[in-house]
């Protein structure tokens, strides 16, 4: 359709924001992990605009 990007067979991106300190994951927030789990073993992304705090 017109005003559509074509996906060339790419799954849909989601961004979460991680509001902390630090530029590593290395001490993520529950949120965090638990948003990665879900994608990992359901593929479900979290809401767009979500932040873990």
């Amino acid at each position: 359709m017109q005003g559509e990007e074509p996906d060339h067979g790419r799954a849909p991106a989601a961004l979460l924001t991680r509001a902390d300190d630090g530029h590593t994951g290395l001490f993520t927030p529950a949120c965090a992990r638990e948003a990665e789990v879900n994608y990992l073993v359901s593929g479900v992304t979290p809401a767009r605009g979500h932040i873990c705090r």
